[in-house]
């Protein structure tokens, strides 16, 4: 595809555009999502529908940069931004000089697809977007089949779970649901083991079996899972707190669950 002309002002409407998408009412309404950054702005050219690239080439300098720009020629509309004009669409102090547009994407319940030793990490309410691009990147590495998200406040096209997610979160099934009665009554219609996490349990996270496949549910960090919640699980477990705190971060704590649940066991 060939370049559009390139942009010098700042007020230029795709600038203009691209700067509101900072706030989650614009993203909502058109669906689409700035992303900034090398690694998940290729990342989204990979897995994403990209509407345009921005780049800056007054800043993106390195010569690996300037190839993916190259590349992602081939792939959408890319338009020249000069330096100035592109610091006022990033929210970083020193901005990288490439950044994408692309389509919001996420799938339904029914959509899923669900192997015998398939686990799903259900987010009841968690709001910090850091945690949650965190929690994704997470469930990727532990090879999870999904994320799905629980109530409104679950934003996966922030700006900062986007940074966080390291580009992961175009590569992982993403799932938003209203209430968790939604994503309970799937896991039990497929067959799932419905596990849930508590620090008031004295069954600790590796000291049992689970059943697969399975979805696992995690509350929020300040208010956790509500006692209604926990009676639907199969099961509950805890991390332990060996030293003085009280709790993990929750995106550590998906991390220590998720590689204890993929761990092999011996017979026995």
């Amino acid at each position: 595809m060939a370049r559009r002309e390139a942009i010098t002002s700042p007020s230029n409407p795709l600038l203009k555009r691209a700067r509101k998408l900072r706030q989650r009412k614009h993203r909502d309404a058109e669906g689409v999502f700035l992303v900034e950054g090398i690694a998940p702005a290729w990342q989204a050219l990979e897995h994403a529908d990209v509407e345009v690239v921005l780049f800056s080439p007054e800043l993106l300098t390195s010569e690996r940069a300037l190839d993916l720009v190259r590349r992602a020629e081939d792939r959408a509309p890319v338009v020249e931004v000069a330096a100035d004009a592109f610091a006022t669409l990033s929210e970083r102090e020193h901005p990288v000089g490439l950044a994408v547009i692309a389509r919001a994407s996420t799938v339904r319940l029914r959509d899923l697809t669900i192997e015998p030793d398939s686990v799903f990490v259900a987010l009841h309410e968690v709001g910090n977007p850091g945690n949650l691009g965190t929690i994704v990147r997470s469930v990727d590495a532990a090879g999870a089949a999904g994320v799905i998200a629980i109530g409104e406040g679950t934003d996966f096209w922030h700006p900062n779970a986007l940074k966080s997610s390291m580009g992961t979160m175009f590569t992982i099934p993403l799932v938003t649901v209203a209430g968790v009665r939604d994503a309970i009554t799937w896991a039990r219609d497929n067959g799932l083991t419905v596990i849930t996490t508590t620090a008031h349990t004295e069954i600790e996270h590796w000291s049992t079996t689970y059943s697969m496949p399975a979805l696992v549910l995690f509350g929020s960090e300040g208010h956790g899972l509500s006692q209604d919640l926990l009676d639907e699980g199969d099961v509950a477990v805890r991390i332990p707190m060996r030293g003085t705190a009280t709790s993990l971060n929750l995106a550590v704590s998906v991390g220590v669950l998720l590689y204890e649940i993929s761990r092999p066991r011996g017979p026995g």
